[in-house]
This record gives structure tokens, C-alpha cells and sequence, in this order.
């Protein structure tokens, strides 16, 4: 029997524990970032990549899968529903209780103001995002963190906080916050 798939909002998301998030964009993600933590599959080759994240699931001991592409209406379903008849043909328990698709997309997850990535890592190395209680603000490793000037949601310069944090990685694969102030 196939496993069931549904659909997580971005603010769902947020209050999740043990879960991968699954970014299937093809060469978007390396042009418009991608979700801290977030683990790069592209759709063109999900399908062979399937025991990989099995594996890196069961590593990490994650039981939540949640897919997305864009606007996660074709290649974030398409994928879920790939990983879960997938698992449906396995013999073995692979500990994965649920295969979810965010609602929206990244496109979503940029609109909502949530922390975005700009390294060029399969196995994104930005950590894990968090919302501060003292603050409120959403955090990646410490460092706060908004999506780039470049999107479209910021209605003016003047809505542009004085100084954006976006979070990216040097050349040689450390991580390190860039301050960029307006």
C-alpha cells in the first residue's frame, strides 16, 4: 500500500522536530538559494537518487520527508509521490512516517519572510533554521536572516531593514555570515 502524502504550510513547517527538507528545483536553487538545511535532489535525477536519501534519512534519523520545488504544484508532488511508492515496494522499515509537500513552495518560503540559504552544497551546510523566542526573528546558526533585496515582497527601498544578514558560504566551504548593509 502507498504511503499517504500531504501538504505542510510554511508555518507548519516550523513547528516540526525530526524532519529533511527536500529541495527538488533543478538550477534555480543555485540562482534564487534554497531553505537553510535543506538537502538538494533535483528532479531530473530524484528517481537514482532515492537510496541515497533513504540512507541519509535513516543517518540522520529524520521520520518527516517534506518535498518542495518552486511553487511545489508539479515537481515537489511528483517527487513525494516517487519516494512514497517507493517505500511502498521496500521489505524493510526505513522509519519514515510521513511524506509531506510544502504548500507554495519556496516561492512561499521567500514570501513568508523565512531564512534562505545561498550556499552551492548538496547537503546544505547553513544549519538549521530556528525562530528566536527572545527576538522573534528566524535564525540560521545564530546569525539572523532575511531573503535577499532582490525579491520581489520588499514594496519599497525604505522596507528594506538597514542591515540584511544573508547567510552564504566562501569558496572554500566555510560557512560565514555576510553582513550587507544598505
Amino acid at each position: 500500500m502507498a504511503k499517504t502524502i500531504s501538504y505542510i504550510t510554511v508555518s507548519e513547517l516550523l513547528t516540526l522536530k525530526e524532519h529533511a527538507i527536500v529541495d527538488v528545483r533543478d538550477f534555480e536553487r543555485i540562482c534564487d538559494g534554497h531553505i537553510a538545511g535543506s538537502l538538494h535532489l533535483a528532479s531530473n535525477t530524484f528517481k537514482d537518487m532515492i537510496p541515497n536519501l533513504i540512507q541519509t534519512a535513516k543517518a540522520d534519523e529524520r521520520d518527516t520527508i517534506v518535498f518542495h520545488c518552486a511553487f511545489s504544484q508539479v515537481r515537489g508532488p511528483e517527487c513525494a509521490r516517487l519516494f512514497a511508492d517507493y517505500l511502498a515496494e521496500g521489505r524493510d522499515d526505513v522509519g519514515i512516517k510521513n511524506i509531506m509537500v510544502l504548500e507554495h513552495g519556496y516561492k512561499g518560503w521567500v514570501a513568508s519572510g523565512k531564512p534562505v540559504c545561498r550556499c552551492r552544497e548538496t547537503v546544505c551546510k547553513g544549519g538549521r533554521f530556528a525562530k528566536s523566542e527572545a527576538s522573534g526573528a528566524y535564525v540560521v546558526d545564530g546569525a539572523t536572516t532575511t531573503p535577499p533585496r532582490s525579491h520581489a515582497f520588499f514594496a519599497s527601498a525604505s522596507s528594506v531593514p538597514s542591515a540584511v544578514y544573508q547567510l552564504t558560504h566562501a569558496q572554500n566551504g566555510e560557512d560565514l555570515a555576510q553582513n550587507l548593509e544598505k
